[in-house]
């Protein structure tokens, strides 16, 4: 009985995926021939097929995606949703009421789903009544159905005082759909306005339902503002008719050519001057001077004059290092030439000029972008140690700074450092130097009284360049007054003491031992340079036994050690005892 129902299960499963293949298009129904831009359409339908037809295909009934629906023209919106996307599909299909906003004979309508699976249909939509105007000027795109009727701003340095530029005025419905039919409408009398700045426009009014027009005119219109100067001024498009709504106004830049901007491009980046030129010390980069009537604009024809540089310091603007002392010649308002800078700095080329062109006109000079001056690779370093003579334990900085070829520390160079005589610990092996050119490693003395030597190596030209430092470690003292031994007391005879002191440099050396009575008992001489006379810690034993080899009582005796060098002679003394 199991089997039978396992059967009939496989059997309707695969009937299933028989009827329900892959998602190929989908059909969209609109009922009508024609309907108004902004006007709800209902009764929308789209359904998902199987395979490409023209709506005699099986529907996908298992299909329960959503769609996004786009207009060739305007904005497409979805009632139910406030948006272009529909809600998901039942049973393979989706119903439902749209708005297209844009005018068009005819509009297409697209559906597509996440799969690329598409649908199109066509329809006639028809612009609404005239209700508003639009404007558009070169380099401003016009957009039909959406909510501005344009996008896009009007070409940099097109318009300009006191000289005509044309604005292109059209009537058009409440979704900036041109309208050509003004039924019911009396008359369009359109102007351009620049309110309180004096204009010229050509002509002063059109009707726009004339037969030349039929929406839309072409103005030619001059602004001539007092005083001349470069800024925003506002231009409306109104209807002096139908005063209602059917208005268009926005503030235009305008640049004046009595205004002069002067700046300097580094390496190719230009206008607006936001990012970054780096550079290398003393590696030639390029310097661009121009002239506009705009910062950032068109350079001017017949600007052929003779401009100086400077290097300014980022931040705070000060003067910078000498850079360039001659003149660029510009010629029709653009000059070239290669400097270099050797600091490592942040720095501004800042153009040289009198403020006024041929005594007339003031001229705004605008530093170039900033300019970040590396280093040069590595050419020399220097290597010291903060202490050059340690006690067991003790620690000491050392420091090596890179420089390139024009004294700048150089950066992320690798330094590697090595005891190479002696003994102690390193902090590190290799370390990279930093932003001042600094890498420091922490060296840690022995319990030992030892020369010991510490190289550090840098790659110079592709050759490995070393320098050594010296560092003199003692196990008890590093002050050349002081005696230490121990064990004090000691058992003379049984047990030895060791007599440590220090030398600032290899000298000769003399030691005694006398009793209380002052008799000498024992004495020991050393050579300059021997072990026990030479520069650092120095270690001597004593057995506690006189120059005649007898043991010495139990008491307090007196240790002077003499100390004769090339700059000095001295004594120092230290008490022993011994003990039974």
């Amino acid at each position: 009985m199991k089997k039978k129902y396992l059967i009939l299960i496989i059997f309707l499963f695969s009937i299933n995926n028989l009827f329900a293949g892959n998602l190929i298009d989908f059909v969209i129904t609109i009922g009508g021939t024609s309907y108004q831009a902004g006007v709800t359409i209902t009764g929308v339908n789209i359904t998902a097929m199987d395979y490409e037809s023209s709506g005699d295909g099986p529907v996908k009934m298992d299909y329960t995606g959503w769609v996004t629906l786009t207009a060739s023209v305007g904005y497409c919106k979805i009632t139910a949703t406030g948006t272009n996307v529909t809600q998901n599909f039942v049973n393979g299909q989706w119903s439902g009421s749209i708005v297209l906003y844009g005018a068009g004979n005819p509009v297409t309508l697209t559906v597509t789903d996440s799969s690329g699976a598409t649908g199109i249909a066509y329809k006639i939509i028809t612009p609404g009544p005239y209700s508003r105007l639009l404007y558009i000027i070169k380099g401003m795109q016009y957009t039909p159905g959406t909510f501005t009727g344009y996008s896009g701003e009007p070409e940099p340095d097109y318009l300009v005082t006191y000289l005509p530029f044309s604005v292109t005025v059209m009537a058009c419905d409440a979704y900036y759909n041109k309208v050509t039919n003004f039924t019911g409408v009396s008359s369009t009398y359109v102007r351009l306005n620049s309110f309180a700045i004096p204009n010229s426009v050509t002509p002063t009014y059109k009707d726009l339902r004339d037969p030349d027009a039929m929406g839309e005119y072409v103005f030619d219109m001059t602004i001539m503002p007092v005083p001349d100067e470069t800024k925003y001024y506002t231009i409306m498009a109104e209807d002096i008719i139908n005063t209602w709504s059917a208005k268009f106004t926005k503030p235009l830049y305008f640049i004046s050519q009595n205004e002069y901007y002067m700046w300097a491009e580094i390496n190719g980046l230009g206008y607006p001057l936001t990012q970054t030129a780096n550079v290398i010390a003393g590696v030639p980069f390029d310097v661009t001077i121009k002239v506009s009537h705009s910062f950032g604009g068109p350079t001017i024809g017949g600007f052929n004059e003779a401009v100086g540089i400077k290097a300014i310091k980022v931040p705070g603007g000060e003067n910078a290092n000498p850079i360039y002392t001659g003149l660029i010649s510009l010629t029709n308002g653009i000059g070239y030439i290669s400097v270099s800078y050797t600091i490592k700095e942040k720095i501004k080329i800042l153009p040289l000029y009198d403020n006024l062109y041929q005594g007339l006109y003031y001229v705004t000079k605008v530093a170039s972008c900033v300019i970040d001056v590396g280093a040069a690779s590595p050419y020399s370093f220097s290597l010291t140690s903060d202490k050059e003579k340690l006690r067991k334990e003790e620690k000491a900085n050392i420091s090596v700074v890179v420089k390139d070829i024009y004294a700048n520390p150089v950066s992320a160079t690798a330094v590697d450092f090595i005891v190479k005589q002696g003994s102690g610990n390193l902090s590190a092996g290799t370390v990279y130097t930093d932003f001042n050119g600094y890498a420091s490693v922490i060296y840690t003395a022995p319990d030992a009284n030892l020369e010991n030597i510490i190289c550090a190596s840098v790659t110079i030209n592709a050759a490995v360049h070393s320098k050594e430092i010296k560092i003199i470690s003692s196990k008890s003292t590093t002050d050349k007054k002081v005696i230490k031994n121990y064990p004090n007391p000691f058992i003379a005879g049984k047990e030895t003491t060791q007599i440590e002191y220090y030398l600032e440099k290899d000298s000769e050396v003399e030691i005694k031992i006398f009793n209380i009575y002052g008799k000498v008992l024992w004495t020991k001489k050393i050579n300059k340079g021997d072990d026990g006379a030479r520069e650092g810690g120095n270690t001597v034993i004593w057995d506690g036994k006189s120059d005649k080899g007898y043991t010495v009582g139990s008491g307090i005796y007196l240790l002077k050690i003499k100390v004769k060098n090339s700059d000095e002679t001295y004594t120092i003394e230290r008490k022993i005892a011994i003990k039974k």
